[in-house]
């Protein structure tokens, strides 16, 4: 009778290239995960700058849309083969060909159940939080407190310890996202120490000015080097301005602004440095109900503050007639649903005419708004 022979499990190519990325990644004494809402990729690269300055050997990670790896300043486009956002499985080569100290990657937030499998897999020294609020409600939670949950529950796979740097300058956000974050770093004290970041007066109605100030914060906690925050304060304002593109037509970019509390600060910052009117154009995703509800939701306070300096809307989309019916009366005088391509030369021609300020909002990534854009800006 033949011998039965033993049972040997064949280990997928995927899984041991996995394994000797997590071996390789844990042996760089910095390990940096940047995560949240908002300015992650900017947050990602200012600090993979700040740590070259500190001649650190330095392996960075952008991801979501247009994923890019740095590694010594050079920026290199990661193309995805095995259409996974999860890892990145591309970047494993990469990781396992370079010999590096410091190692900062973006934790793209899809599910509460990858950002743990990444927090796992990178196990990071430290965690970089430049806020936290209401967006990626199909996936993360209903509420910013559910939202905020799923983030503080990425801290109970860690089994060594970790820093967690959080900033937030909206007030009334960090009174619900804080206590939260703290109530998980002392149900682990062993693991989390928490960092509540400040944010000096100056720079509170500052869009973007968190991502500067926790990166220069971090630098300083860590290094003992103190980093002149000017120069990149200064880099912020030059790109918080009033674009004008082709045919003299000036725009404010903010379809990528997809929380309410960061479009109404950004809406803020603009329409507060002048008096012009404006002319609203929206794409609603139909696999974006949760994003589409948050905009309908803070439709109301954007005509209470700025509804007489609002002289058109277009809106786009499977779900712009859901939005309008939900606009008030005198809003649904001035505005457009159910926007096809067809009328992208038409707004543009308006928006020229007038000499009105055009601000894109709502989702950015579709169709509509690459031609948009394509006819606007390029």
């Amino acid at each position: 009778m033949e011998a039965v022979k033993e049972f040997v499990p064949k280990i997928d190519g995927r899984l041991q290239m996995v394994k000797n990325f997590m071996e390789k990644i844990n042996k760089a004494p910095l390990r940096i995960v940047v995560e949240g809402t908002r300015g992650k990729s900017s947050t990602v690269m200012m600090i993979a700058e700040m740590l070259r300055g500190l001649e650190r050997i330095t392996l960075a990670k952008v991801t979501g849309e247009n994923p890019i790896v740095m590694f010594g300043g050079v920026v290199m486009p990661l193309y995805r083969v095995n259409d996974s956002v999860l890892l990145d499985y591309e970047i494993i080569p990469e990781v396992l060909n370079f010999n590096f100290d410091s190692l900062v990657f973006e934790n793209q937030a899809i599910s509460p159940y990858t950002m743990r499998y990444f927090h796992k897999v990178i196990n990071p020294t430290h965690v970089i939080i430049p806020n936290i609020r209401l967006d990626h409600v199909e996936s993360l939670g209903e509420d910013i407190v559910e939202i905020t949950e799923s983030f503080a529950h990425n801290y109970y796979v860690h089994k060594s310890k970790v820093e967690v740097y959080y900033i937030e300058p909206i007030e009334s956000v960090h009174r619900e996202v804080y206590p939260i974050l703290q109530e998980a770093a002392e149900d682990l004290p062993e693991i989390v120490t928490l960092h509540d970041v400040p944010v000096p007066e100056q720079y509170r109605y500052l869009p973007g000015a968190e991502n500067i100030l926790i990166s220069t914060y971090f630098i300083r906690q860590y290094f003992g080097v103190e980093v002149d925050e000017t120069k990149y304060i200064r880099r912020l304002e030059g790109n918080l301005t009033i674009k004008t593109g082709l045919d003299g037509i000036r725009y404010i970019s903010l379809a990528k602004v997809n929380d309410p509390a960061s479009f109404l600060a950004m809406m803020h910052y603009f329409l507060s440095r002048t008096e012009e009117d404006i002319i609203l154009v929206g794409y609603l995703r139909r696999d974006r109900i949760g994003r589409n509800y948050l905009f309908e939701t803070i439709i109301p306070e954007i005509e209470r503050l700025y509804g007489h300096r609002i002289r058109k809307i277009w809106i786009a989309g499977m779900a712009s007639k859901h939005a309008f019916d939900r606009f008030s009366p005198e809003l649904q005088k001035n505005t457009y649903y159910w926007v096809h391509r067809d009328s992208i030369d038409s707004i543009l021609a308006y928006a020229k005419k007038h000499n009105y300020i055009l601000i894109t909002m709502i989702n950015r990534v579709n169709s509509f708004m690459d031609e948009l854009y394509e006819k606007m800006v390029e």
